[in-house]
């Protein structure tokens, strides 16, 4: 089972990934929050294996909170989830992090992708 958190501000798209892993057998959702904060106490609580992370302008507290997360729990994988698909500091800072950044817009299937690859990849 690959345990997941999801740590977004907005309602509806915490709601959409919630949905959308209850049709996948593999998928567990261990954790939701809003602010980054309150999602990185959520991490230090259940120890999912992968976090979708809103990395919304400015990218500041979202590199902030990967940094700290893989730092202490360097198993955990990352997806950072952006409206702006091209910003190259948050891409770059991914590759370096071995996490993923897709666009907040992409299909359900890339999202699903993206965690089951980036666990065989720990």
């Amino acid at each position: 089972m690959i345990r997941v958190a999801i740590i977004d501000d907005n309602p509806e798209f915490r709601e959409h990934l919630v949905k959308l892993f209850e049709n996948e057998p593999d998928i567990s959702v261990e954790a939701l929050a809003e602010p980054v904060s309150e999602g990185i106490r959520a991490v230090e609580e259940k120890k999912p294996d992968v976090i979708l992370l809103d990395g919304k302008e400015p990218f500041t507290e979202s590199l902030e909170a990967t940094s700290t997360v893989v730092a202490r729990f360097p198993n955990t994988r990352i997806i950072v989830l952006s409206r702006h698909s091209n910003n190259s500091v948050a891409a770059s800072c991914c590759k370096t992090w071995a996490c993923y950044f897709l666009c907040e817009n992409c299909s359900d299937s890339e999202i699903l992708a993206a965690i089951r690859n980036g666990l065989q990849r720990a």
